[in-house]
């Protein structure tokens, strides 16, 4: 499905909230509330396609907008580190593994003997486990 290629909204935001910079996101979820009903409608972002959403909802005003900024399953590929170094040293041991049921992406760290499997049905949620243990981790 189209919506499992990208982070959820909770995923980004908590990202964002760890300190990832999402300047080069070229996605977005963007909100409307229409009468305390929101309505979320996923584009890429694109100002003029936005413009035709929004003016097919009716009585929204600026503040009823909210927009999350957020990766694709390529962009989150480029947010992996492709080496990490403490004190010079490199170790890039990331490895993913497509199973049947499950995308296991492995971390070994074999200078601090540290290891964590992300494994989850999902790419995106292999991915978004993977780079926030780093980031909190590192």
């Amino acid at each position: 499905m189209f919506e499992n290629e990208f982070l959820t909204i909770e995923q980004a935001k908590e990202l964002k909230e760890l300190g990832i910079n999402f300047d080069s996101a070229k996605y977005c979820y963007k909100k409307i509330d229409n009468y305390s009903n929101p309505v979320y409608k996923y584009l890429e972002d694109n100002a003029e396609e936005f413009s035709t959403f929004v003016d097919s909802v009716t009585h929204t005003t600026e503040q009823d907008i909210e927009i999350v900024p957020t990766f694709s399953i390529s962009e989150l590929f480029n947010i992996l580190p492709k080496c990490i170094d403490y004190n010079g040293i490199s170790n890039n041991l990331i490895t993913i593994f497509p199973d049947k049921n499950t995308y296991d992406i492995e971390f070994w760290d074999s200078i601090l003997d540290r290891y964590h499997c992300a494994s989850h049905k999902l790419l995106r949620d292999s991915l978004f486990d993977m780079i926030k243990w780093l980031k909190i981790k590192n």
